[in-house]
């Protein structure tokens, strides 16, 4: 299956970010794999197996930076596995249970460079078998993960709720809202976001699902660039940013908002593996002001993911 995904953030100001995102899955049971796309209640066969995706990203504002001197693009590459459990399963509930392990490795700035582990949690609840009855889903996540960079290592907790609901045979809409927490070894790389996502997918004739998503952020914000005024006055803290060499630049930790916008392709390759393209465009503010103006920050993201099904 193969997608293709866009992804527009917008915070505050003149600053935004993007981005592209390319998926590619399979699935080597002969049964075409589950994805975020498809939430058939009845049937799920990624739990039944091992899920490798590997994807290629570029990116073109690591350091999340307002002022363009300071913003370095790079390209990350990622291999991912995957392993999940289903049961419980009774009329109206289901509960299940996914592992995942993986790493990223940046071309340029091995500081960003990552390995994690992470366990998400569901359960599950619709009302009858009736088409436009919704699934309800309540999740819990929790993922830990070593960063090239010292100051970034640390552990991630997520908990909230979710909504899938098919509006006609094509059209499906899912929606979540998440309270998501870190901490890390500096508090710069802490945080805690209330995030609200909203997606549509529209299943083609082809089994492609072409999407769009929204993601809406308020909560923490890290940027990282040359030591400046306006950035000391409205950061919480503060820290020189060991993932970049040079010890030049200083990362920030900002209360603030920001928005996230993807468009997709995901395409089935056959029965047992699939691709995702995608754009994801990101903006990003703080919620302060400084004097000498807004500050903002833009990303633009192109992926392409490949996945299969063991």
């Amino acid at each position: 299956r193969f997608s293709v995904d866009y992804q527009l953030q917008y915070a505050a100001r003149d600053q935004s970010s993007q981005g592209i995102f390319f998926m590619l899955r399979q699935s080597l049971d002969g049964r075409g794999p589950e994805t975020g796309h498809l939430q058939n209640f009845e049937l799920a066969p990624w739990l039944n197996g091992i899920n490798f995706d590997t994807s290629v990203m570029y990116d073109d504002n690591v350091t999340r930076a307002s002022v363009p001197a300071d913003v370095l693009s790079d390209t990350v590459y990622r291999a991912d596995f995957s392993r999940g459990w289903k049961g419980g399963e009774y009329a109206k509930t289901r509960h299940a249970i996914t592992l995942n392990w993986g790493g990223e490795r940046w071309a340029n700035y091995h500081g960003l460079d990552r390995l994690y582990a992470s366990v998400d949690a569901k359960w599950q609840y619709r009302a009858s078998g009736a088409f436009a009855e919704p699934i309800w889903s309540v999740v819990g996540r929790g993922a830990v993960e070593n960063f090239g960079s010292d100051l970034r290592d640390g552990v991630r907790l997520g908990a909230g709720g979710a909504v899938w609901l098919p509006l006609t045979h094509r059209i499906e809409m899912n929606a979540s809202l998440m309270r998501e927490a870190r901490n890390a070894k500096s508090a710069v790389f802490d945080g805690q976001n209330a995030v609200l996502r909203a997606g549509l997918d529209y299943n083609m004739l082809s089994s492609s699902v072409a999407y769009v998503e929204g993601e809406w952020r308020t909560g923490d914000l890290t940027s990282t660039g040359r030591p400046s005024l306006s950035n000391l006055a409205i950061a919480r803290s503060f820290v020189s940013d060991d993932a970049f060499t040079g010890g030049s630049l200083t990362a920030y930790r900002f209360d603030g908002r920001s928005s996230l916008y993807t468009i997709g392709l995901y395409v089935p390759l056959g029965g047992r593996d699939a691709l995702d393209i995608s754009w994801r465009r990101v903006n990003a503010a703080p919620d302060v002001v400084p004097i000498t103006g807004p500050i903002r920050y833009r990303v633009n993201q192109l992926s392409i993911v490949y996945q299969q099904n063991f």
